[in-house]
């Protein structure tokens, strides 16, 4: 008799700011593209362009890349600024496995505490616990930079300090301001200013003279824009078919047995029925990656169509994850084949795979 697994516990996070409550909602919720680490935490790794959650039951938590495509987290489930906040969860997921996430504030004379609960891992089966315990590691790390960005004061305070004042009624501040307009009134058309020299500075009296013109603006120095970096290019390791150098990322060659309009020529024949490429689309490496020096790989896995065209096109394995996947996938997409052939009627052809490398040279 199997007995089933004991549910995954919930991750439980709780953090102290040093700011108010509406101000630690405010930065958690309405700012949460200020502080999220979205280049380590995120779907889309480095091509992300900043991250938001849209202020309302319904709204959506998502991020947005820098060529504009949008990718949604998940939903918010509760909006009541600004003691509580929870929403669905599924990064690079389908909403079928959104687990649901929850955020309380609660204010105290010097601090806000702020609570995380992060449940619901029935829904990724036996892969539960470890699920769940990816995310417990994951969200010290996110909570930690929320941490570091409100107590070191990278985004403004609003707690109002507690400090004894003397309270201005309005009647004696309109007394005030009063008795200084009528000073500044008296003065007329002289002017009192403070003049500098090396004995204890002295104040003395001038009369009023016609003002210098105001110097014009020196317009900063104009530089040619810079252009963005070379779209790096590749150096193939396929497994069918050998490499045709280049710079850049490293792609299949087409030139093995292929009429090809273009610099490369047959040299081996390929035998009766094989599948050939015949074009291909070299990847464009992220700019984001490509300006901070990141390289990496992409395995994908591919089917080509009895019309040559390339199907079903997956990433299964890639590292760093998420960099280059999206690069990678479209375009293998837009590559064509001479489809494999069966007693002279075109197959489809399933499961091809190719390793593509993104290296800066």
């Amino acid at each position: 008799m199997t007995t089933n697994p004991a549910p995954a516990e919930p991750v439980r996070k709780e953090l102290r700011l040093r700011c108010s409550r509406d101000h630690a909602f405010d930065v958690f919720a309405r700012r949460i593209n200020e502080w999220w680490p979205s280049a380590s935490h995120s779907v889309g790794g480095v091509e992300v362009a900043r991250v938001d959650i849209e202020g309302r039951v319904g709204g959506r938590v998502f991020e947005t890349r820098h060529d504009g495509e949008e990718l949604m987290w998940g939903q918010v489930v509760c909006w009541e600024p600004p003691q509580k906040l929870a929403f669905t969860w599924h990064p690079g997921a389908a909403a079928s496995q959104a687990t649901t996430v929850t955020v309380t504030f609660e204010e105290d004379d010097v601090e806000t505490r702020v609570c995380l609960e992060h449940v619901g891992w029935a829904v990724y089966g036996a892969g539960a616990a470890a699920k769940r315990d990816d995310y417990d590691s994951g969200w010290s790390k996110v909570l930690d930079v929320l941490i570091g960005v409100v107590n070191s004061g990278g985004a403004t305070m609003t707690r109002a300090v507690r400090l004894p004042m003397v309270a201005l009624t309005s009647g004696a501040l309109t007394l005030v301001l009063f008795r200084l307009m009528a000073a500044l009134i008296a003065v007329g058309n002289t002017a009192w200013i403070m003049t500098k020299s090396h004995a204890p500075h002295e104040v003395g009296r001038i009369q009023p003279s016609t003002p210098e013109p105001p110097p014009r603006p020196t317009l900063p120095e104009r530089h040619a824009p810079q252009r963005p970096p070379a779209t790096p290019r590749t150096i193939p390791t396929s497994p069918w078919a050998p490499s045709v150098r280049a710079v850049g990322v490293k792609t299949p060659s087409i030139d093995e047995g292929v009429a090809f309009d273009g610099p490369i020529r047959p040299r081996i024949p390929l035998q009766n029925g094989d599948e050939a490429p015949i074009a291909r689309v070299e990847p464009v490496y992220p700019r984001v990656a490509a300006e901070q020096g990141v390289e990496g790989w992409v395995v994908v896995r591919f089917d080509v169509s009895a019309s040559g065209a390339t199907r079903d096109v997956r990433v299964v394995e890639s590292n760093p994850k998420r960099v280059f996947d999206r690069a990678a996938a479209r375009a293998v997409s837009r590559w064509k084949y001479r489809p494999c052939t069966v007693e002279g009627q075109p197959r489809i052809k399933r499961d091809l795979q190719v390793r593509l490398v993104f290296k800066i040279r």
